[in-house]
């Protein structure tokens, strides 16, 4: 087995005296250009229906929540809205939206780090699996009031 010698630090000049900056690696130039990355847009609620985020948008942040989807009450409500949400949004002050995709919330909005996602579905659907049908409709509003 053979030692392995290195010079002491001795040999080394005990204190660099430069003035000089170093230069920025060319590719780090390019960052601020990278708007898949770095680019923070402002939050437009017409790229979602119109909802209002309930915290900002991060990369690599999900907005999440658990909720039923209710295909066949489409249809039922649509004409039940179009014609409430003209009347609604005089009386309350404030528009109101028709949903694209009627669904029964379960929870309330969080977020999940995309890898996180796979096992938090297939935990819930375990988790869900056995739940009974619900028997009649009540519509309900969240607790910051925008949805």
């Amino acid at each position: 087995m053979s030692l392995v010698e290195y010079s002491s630090s001795e040999d080394e000049p005990s204190e660099i005296h430069s003035d000089a900056k170093l230069e920025l690696p060319a590719f780090l130039t390019t960052l601020s250009g990278d708007s898949l990355r770095f680019d923070a847009r402002e939050d437009d609620p017409e790229y979602h229906q119109h909802r209002q985020r309930s915290f900002p948008h991060e990369i690599g942040n999900w907005s999440t929540s658990v909720f039923i989807p209710c295909p066949g009450l489409s249809e039922q409500l649509d004409e039940l809205f179009t014609n409430l949400c003209p009347n609604a949004t005089v009386s309350l002050g404030r528009s109101l939206y028709v949903m694209d995709n009627p669904h029964l919330s379960l929870s309330k909005t969080w977020v999940v780090r995309h890898h996180w996602i796979e096992g938090l579905v297939a935990s819930l659907s375990d988790a869900l699996e056995n739940v009974r049908r619900f028997d009649k409709l009540d519509v309900l509003v969240n607790e910051e009031g925008t949805r």
